[in-house]
């Protein structure tokens, strides 16, 4: 697109706002097959928009208002708004500066980090991009991380460009069932080889946090009520034909509690239930803004709400205690579930006495950086999809093909799984001691050489 198009309104087709008008109604859009009409087709603008446009970007040289034909076309336009002939003026005009430095300086923040970035690929690294774009990647890490924007793979291990494999998302998890988590893994291990799988957490994840704050009354039977993910055994891998067992077994168990992991192609929520004959069927219900989420973090919960590490077991009977002390008739409860939702995440402020209806100081807050249960739900997150990607299909495929080739002129390097924590507050990278490799390979004492270990997680 041209640049002088960002200066003629005619060619938009959504809102414009500027900085000191904002117009909501958004313009139909149009076809245009010569940019000599684009002058054409501001005559049909609304008032509202020449009138703006001509108060913001006043022409230099006003000429009549009495629309005439032009040399482009014989539609008659007035030829004050015409953003050709005006385009070096309305750049040199101050109000115009003004509107693009309050809507795109993050852009140009962007650009001119990108230019910072050239320059010292160039001087430290010369032709390692080159280098990268020719030869491919071959990168030796591939980090499943949390999206958060805290945390950037590249910075936190002064890595250079082409050393790892990144695939991130909400609270680092990995689901084998989830189309994107398993071909980014299929891709890393069997194409790109790489070989070492990394799950880093890191403290004061949004998504950890969510999981912690109780679900409105009925939400889990209503949304949530059938599920396919299964527990999280101590004992190896099980047969397919045993896992789907222990599947259903865990399903059923759980929809009472609320503490399923998983949605399924096939939950129906109760408005979509068959009508009995004769009545007519009611509308469909609204899908809660929040489910897709709710449905992503649904293992995170499950940990949360079956944990028996002492600091979230703490927290989760606090909870449970707060919400059960309150009267149970509609109305007349202090303490809902959406209440103490609302205090967990930080949007609503409590006073620390007498709060939970029994005299005693309150016994929740805000859910912070520092919290011991948060922080351990955050190592038990970690734990539990290190877990789960070293059972994935991709690695043990990978796993049975390296013990295979060990007797072979050309064997595999193995795949190492890794858990590792990243600390927001201190950048420090510690790794959780629960790294897993092929069959036989035992973890070297102390943890993986180079992170420290944190062996009472």
């Amino acid at each position: 697109m041209p640049l002088r198009a960002l200066f003629n309104p005619s060619l938009y087709s959504a809102p414009i706002s500027t900085a000191k008008l904002v117009f909501k109604a958004p313009l139909a859009p149009r076809a245009y097959t010569k940019r000599a009409h684009s002058t054409a087709a501001s005559a049909s603008l609304p008032l509202t928009w020449r009138e703006a446009w001509s108060e913001l970007f006043p022409s230099p040289s006003p000429t009549s208002s009495t629309a005439s034909p032009s040399a482009c076309c014989p539609h008659p336009h007035a030829p004050s708004f015409n953003a050709d002939s005006n385009y070096w003026h309305l750049r040199r005009s101050p109000q115009l500066q003004g509107a693009l430095t309050d809507k795109f300086h993050e852009i140009e923040q962007l650009y001119l980090g990108n230019v910072s970035y050239r320059a010292r690929m160039s001087q430290d690294n010369p032709g390692l991009l080159e280098g990268l774009a020719l030869r491919g990647q071959r990168p030796p890490f591939m980090i499943v991380d949390c999206s958060d924007s805290r945390v950037n793979e590249g910075a936190i291990f002064d890595a250079d460009p082409g050393t790892m494999f990144t695939a991130g998302n909400i609270a680092n998890m990995f689901e084998e069932g989830d189309v994107s988590s398993n071909a980014v893994l299929t891709y890393a291990v069997k194409t790109l080889n790489v070989k070492h799988v990394v799950i880093m957490g890191h403290y004061g994840c949004g998504g950890v946090a969510a999981s912690m704050a109780p679900l409105p009354e009925g939400y889990a039977e209503h949304w949530l009520g059938h599920t396919t993910l299964p527990a999280l055994p101590s004992s190896p891998l099980s047969s397919p034909s045993s896992s789907a067992s222990s599947s259903s077994v865990s399903s059923s168990s759980t929809a009472s509690s609320s503490t399923s992991t998983g949605p399924s192609s096939s939950a129906s929520s109760p408005s979509s239930s068959s009508t009995t004959s004769g009545s007519t069927p009611s509308a469909p219900e609204e899908t809660p803004a929040d489910l897709a989420v709710q449905r992503w973090i649904l293992p995170i919960r499950k940990i949360y709400e079956t944990s028996g590490r002492p600091e979230i077991r703490e927290h989760r009977e606090r909870v449970q205690r707060l919400i059960s002390s309150s009267p149970s008739s509609p109305g007349t409860s202090e303490w809902t579930r959406e209440r103490v939702a609302r205090v967990l995440m930080g949007a609503e402020k409590v006073e620390n006495s007498g709060e939970n209806g029994r005299g005693e100081k309150g016994e929740i807050g805000e859910v912070k950086l520092h919290d011991g249960a948060f922080r351990a739900l955050v190592e038990e997150n970690v734990k539990a999809n290190v877990w789960r990607l070293g059972r994935s299909r991709v690695i043990r495929e990978h796993h049975e093909a390296y013990t295979k080739a060990l007797s072979t002129s050309e064997p595999l390097h193995p795949v190492y799984v890794h858990g590792w924590v990243y600390d927001l507050e201190t950048g420090v990278v510690s790794d959780l001691g629960v790294s897993a490799g092929p069959p036989g390979w035992v973890p070297p004492p102390g943890g993986v050489q180079g992170f420290p270990a944190m062996r009472g997680a």
